[in-house]
């Protein structure tokens, strides 16, 4: 889903971390995804975070990564992104108004170490 320049967006991302086992063998069964306006447009499974049980989330950063750019943005031509609203929640917040899709089902399920980011961003 592309983001629209000069537009608002519910941008939202979840995060759960892998287990490890006793014996401290890490598993690949972290999952990290991402909805833009209530729609899922990346989702990953079998994600390794961690090898110990001790790593936890514990802070956030927001970040804007640029790729592909028309070239009316350059650098005498900034791209400004505002941010509000910004929450941290272990179950699925979606867009004010919206419905939580299906796949946010899953949001926070029996686990500590899921951690949902939702923010407007503009």
């Amino acid at each position: 889903m592309p983001i629209r320049v000069g537009g608002w967006h519910c941008v939202e991302r979840h995060m759960k971390l892998n287990s490890v086992t006793a014996a401290g063998e890490a598993n690949a069964d972290g999952i990290e995804e991402l909805w833009v306006d209530g729609q899922l447009t990346i989702r990953n499974a079998a994600v390794r975070f961690r090898r110990t049980p001790k790593l936890r989330i514990t802070c956030f950063t927001l970040e804007t990564y640029y790729h592909g750019l028309p070239k009316d943005f350059d650098a005498s031509h900034p791209i400004k992104v505002f941010y509000d609203n910004v929450v941290i929640a272990r179950a699925y917040i979606g867009p004010i108004g919206g419905k939580a899709p299906a796949s946010a089902a899953a949001f926070g399920r029996g686990s500590k170490e899921a951690t949902t980011l939702s923010t407007g961003a503009k």
